[in-house]
C-alpha cells in the first residue's frame, strides 16, 4: 500500500467515524479501549513469561 493509498484510507475512516451518530461513536471508543487493554495485558503476560524463564 502506497503512502497516498494509506492517506486516503485514513481519511475515509475518519469521514466514516464523523458520520456516525453518538451511539456509534461511543461503541467505537469502547471497542478501541477494549482492544488496547487486551493488547497491553498480552504484552504484560509475555514479559512475565520471559522474566520467569531461566537464563
Amino acid at each position: 500500500m502506497t503512502r497516498k493509498e494509506r492517506k486516503t484510507a485514513i481519511e475515509n475512516m475518519a469521514e466514516d467515524f464523523m458520520n456516525l451518530g453518538n451511539k456509534g461513536k461511543t461503541m467505537v471508543v469502547l471497542m478501541q479501549t477494549a482492544y488496547n487493554e487486551g493488547k497491553t495485558a498480552g504484552k504484560r503476560e509475555e514479559r512475565a513469561k520471559w522474566e520467569r524463564k531461566p537464563a
